[in-house]
């Protein structure tokens, strides 16, 4: 026997939330919010030897081997691991002047395209940085420099901060759908 639907909200009847499905889109959100707090530490990681490279350029006409590389890989954490937590937060930039004169429901089906259209780009994305993350894996990439640096730790990380923010569209598309059945707006 099927569950029944919850009460109506007028003549419209509104569907049972799943819990599964918001327990998986906390899980999701909490471990971006994880993710982000590696982006803060990877901030500090790239200070430091930045700050100790310009000293020694500084103070002792010298350069700390390997610094700039070092800052590259780290940075490839800092921006991929924050950009997922930032969607939790609807922190990117919105230029939303068209939209936000729609009606609310209209704005809401919008939303839910919007996500749709997010997840159909972000699949093909995910196929190119991870086929080029397991390349240099497979081949073993460095970066040509003063030190020999490997480059496949950042095609990782950048590849798996994509998924992770994929991950949290699909959240905000089911929530977005699930508000435009209630005849809610969710943003």
């Amino acid at each position: 026997m099927s569950k029944p639907l919850a009460p109506a909200v007028g003549n419209r009847p509104q569907p049972v939330k799943s819990p599964f499905l918001v327990r998986i889109g906390d899980r999701i959100e909490g471990f971006n919010r994880t993710l982000s707090y590696f982006s803060a530490v990877g901030m500090i990681l790239m200070m430091i030897p930045t700050i100790v490279d310009v000293f020694m350029r500084m103070v002792l006409n010298d350069q700390l081997r390997g610094a700039f590389e070092f800052t590259g890989l780290v940075m490839a954490l800092v921006i991929y691991f924050g950009v997922a937590y930032a969607q939790t937060q609807r922190a990117h930039v919105r230029v939303s002047f068209v939209v936000d004169r729609f009606p609310p429901m209209f704005r809401q089906a919008t939303l839910v395209c919007v996500y749709f259209f997010m997840l159909c780009i972000f699949a093909f994305v995910i196929y190119a940085t991870s086929a080029e993350a397991i390349y240099s894996v497979r081949i073993g990439e460095y970066q040509p420099g003063s030190t020999r640096f490997p480059v496949w730790p950042s095609r990782i990380l950048v590849s798996f901060g994509i998924i992770m923010l994929s991950l949290q569209f699909v959240v905000d598309f089911f929530k977005a759908l699930a508000g435009l059945f209630q005849g809610r707006v969710t943003e």
